[in-house]
């Protein structure tokens, strides 16, 4: 009887909400969107780690508009890759190998490579 309170503890419970996105349809609708998805994923996946932590002092939308000031959007990313490596730290089994494979360098790339695909079609235009 004393061992059910510890398998409670080791359970990982699954919320329905959460939605799973996989990297390459993230990279691949960046670019297709001209970066526009960014934002997006930004904004939501945000809003999915409120959910998720339940902290009421993370805005998404405030999270989204941090990403148009300089220099400070490189520490904004950081810490969004930062809260979800933390919630599948605390959230996840030892035995789950699920890390997210956009890190933030890829996603900087990203967000750079898309500014530049922007600039050069309004360079054919």
């Amino acid at each position: 009887m004393g061992n059910s309170t510890e398998d409670r503890s080791e359970t990982v419970v699954s919320t329905p909400w959460r939605r799973v996105r996989p990297t390459w349809r993230t990279v691949a609708l960046v670019m297709a969107t001209f970066n526009l998805y960014w934002f997006y994923w930004f904004w939501a996946t945000w809003r999915e780690l409120k959910q998720e932590t339940k902290d009421k002092r993370m805005k998404p939308f405030g999270h989204l508009f941090s990403l148009f000031v300089p220099v400070y959007q490189l520490f904004q990313i950081y810490a969004h890759f930062r809260a979800i490596k933390d919630v599948i730290a605390q959230r996840s089994s030892p035995k789950s190998t699920g890390a997210p494979l956009l890190s933030p360098g890829v996603a900087l790339i990203l967000f750079l490579l898309g500014g530049f695909l922007i600039r050069l079609s309004a360079a054919c235009s």
